[in-house]
C-alpha cells in the first residue's frame, strides 16, 4: 500500500528522497562506476586485461542505450512506477548472478548485457520524468538533490566492494552490490513513488491558481506540455545535447572507471586509488545539489560551462598525480565535472521539450550518454594496453572537454511551455 501524503510537508521532497537512494542504488553507481575495482581480481582469476574487463561496461552500456527510447515510451504511457520496481527487481538479481562467472569471456558479456536491458527502468530517467512532473520553479534543486545519489553511490560503492572483495572475494562483493538493491531500493519505492502529485490531489510546486482551478476541473485539463519525439528530433538542441552527452561519457565516464587503475599504476596503493575513486563520487554528490541549485538561478547551458572547466583541470593533472594530494586534487575537479551531468540532461530536456514525452526524449540522450560510455572505457582501456600509459587518452579527453565548453555557450532561451499548447505539433 502506498505511503499517504504529508500535508505538512510537500510530498514532493519525499520523492526526492527516495529518487537519492534509488538512483544511487541504479546500474551506474553499482556495477558501472565500481568496476575499476574489479579490474584486477578480476584479471587474476581469468587472465583478462584491462580493455577485456571493460569490454563488459561497453556492453552493459550499449544494451542500456538501445533500451532507453523504448522503455521512455513505457514510462510516459504507462507511468513511472509500473516501470520502476519490476526493473529494480530484475537488475538487483542480475547483479547478483555475476557471484557465478566462469571464464568465458561470452558469459561475462552476457551477463552485463542482461544488466543493461533489465535494469533500463530503474535508472536516472525514470526519477527524473517523476520529478519533472512534481517540480517546476524548483526543478533544478530537485533534480541536483536526486542525482546526487549517483554521487553518492559512487561514492559508497568502490568502497564497500572493496571492503568485501579484500575479506571474501570479488564474487561476494557482486553478491552484496545485489543485495542492497534489492532490500534497501526496492521497498523504498516501493512504498514512497508517485507519478504525479495532481494524482494524489496536490499541485506541481510552483504552480499558480490557474492551474489549481483546472485542478479541480479534472485531470483531462492536466495534460503535460511539450514536444513529441518527432518535434524535437527538428531542433539543433536535441541534436547538441546529444553530442554533448556522448562526449561526457566518453571522457569523463572513461576517466572515472580507470582512475583507479591509473593511480595505482602512478604508484599509490590499491587503497588510497579507492579512496580517491570514492572521493570523486563524494565530490561529485555534493555538486549535484551545488549544479542544482544554480540551475534555478542562472541560464542552465552558462552553469554548464563554468563547471566543465574542471574536468579540464582534471585531465591536465591526473597523469601526473604521484602523490595522495594530487589524486585527490584530480578526483575533486573530476568529481565537480561529473556533477553536472545527469541533473544538467534532466533539466535541458525538461526546458527545452517540456515533460509531455520527457521520457522518451529522455531516452534518447541518454542512450547517446551510455553509448559514450560503452565507447569510452574500452578505449581508454586499449589505449592503456596498447601504450602502455593513459596519457594519449588523456589529451584526447581534453579536447572532447573543450567541444563540450563550446557548445554549451551556443544555446538559446527556453520555451516558455506555460504558454504553449499542450500538444505540440510534430
Amino acid at each position: 500500500m502506498l505511503a499517504q501524503p504529508n500535508r505538512r510537508v510537500f510530498y514532493g521532497w519525499y520523492i526526492v528522497a527516495a529518487s537519492v537512494i534509488g538512483v544511487a542504488l541504479s546500474q551506474a553507481p553499482i556495477v558501472y562506476l565500481s568496476l575499476g575495482v574489479f579490474m584486477i581480481p578480476l584479471h587474476q582469476t581469468f587472465g583478462w586485461d584491462r580493455g577485456t574487463v571493460s569490454l563488459g561496461l561497453s556492453v552493459g552500456a550499449l544494451t542500456l542505450a538501445l533500451s532507453m527510447p523504448l522503455v521512455g515510451r513505457l514510462i510516459d504511457r504507462y507511468g513511472a512506477r509500473r516501470v520502476l520496481l519490476p526493473s529494480m527487481a530484475m537488475f538487483s538479481v542480475a547483479t547478483m548472478s555475476l557471484y557465478f562467472l566462469t571464464g568465458s569471456l561470452w558469459d561475462y558479456l552476457g551477463m552485463f548485457a542482461l544488466i543493461g536491458v533489465l535494469g533500463s527502468g530503474s535508472n536516472t530517467m525514470t526519477y527524473a520524468r517523476v520529478l519533472s512532473a512534481w517540480f517546476d520553479r524548483l526543478r533544478g534543486m530537485a533534480l541536483g538533490f536526486a542525482m546526487s545519489g549517483i554521487g553518492l553511490g559512487s561514492a559508497l560503492s568502490p568502497i564497500i566492494a572493496q571492503a568485501i572483495i579484500n575479506g571474501h572475494g570479488w564474487r561476494a562483493a557482486y553478491l552484496g552490490l545485489g543485495l542492497l538493491v534489492l532490500l534497501i531500493g526496492w521497498p523504498i519505492q516501493y512504498l514512497v513513488m508517485r507519478d504525479t502529485p495532481h494524482a494524489v490531489g496536490l499541485r506541481q510546486d510552483g504552480e499558480g491558481a490557474a492551474v489549481r482551478h483546472r485542478l479541480e476541473l479534472g485531470d483531462a485539463s492536466l495534460a503535460p506540455v511539450g514536444m513529441t519525439r518527432r518535434g524535437a528530433v527538428r531542433t539543433k538542441e536535441f541534436w547538441m545535447l546529444m553530442t554533448i552527452f556522448f562526449i561526457v561519457a566518453l571522457t569523463l565516464h572513461g576517466l572515472q572507471i580507470h582512475l583507479a587503475p591509473l593511480l595505482r599504476d602512478n604508484g599509490l596503493s590499491a587503497r588510497a586509488a579507492a579512496g580517491a575513486a570514492g572521493l570523486t563520487g563524494a565530490v561529485t554528490f555534493v555538486s549535484r545539489i551545488g549544479v542544482g541549485y544554480l540551475l534555478d538561478k542562472f541560464f542552465a547551458p552558462r552553469v554548464g560551462f563554468v563547471v566543465f572547466l574542471c574536468p579540464l583541470a582534471a585531465m591536465a593533472l591526473v597523469g601526473h598525480a604521484d602523490t595522495l594530494g594530487l589524486a585527490l586534487a584530480s578526483a575533486v575537479l573530476l568529481g565537480v565535472g561529473s556533477g553536472a551531468e545527469s541533473d544538467l540532461m534532466a533539466y535541458l530536456v525538461s526546458r527545452y521539450f517540456g515533460i509531455k514525452c520527457f521520457a522518451e526524449i529522455y531516452g534518447f540522450t541518454y542512450g547517446a550518454l551510455m553509448i559514450g560510455t560503452a565507447i569510452g572505457p574500452y578505449l581508454w582501456g586499449l589505449t592503456f594496453d596498447l601504450s602502455h600509459s593513459y596519457q594519449p587518452a588523456l589529451w584526447a579527453a581534453l579536447g572532447g572537454v573543450g567541444v563540450i565548453c563550446l557548445l554549451l555557450l551556443r544555446f538559446t532561451r527556453f520555451p516558455d511551455w506555460n504558454q504553449t499548447p499542450a500538444t505540440t505539433p510534430g
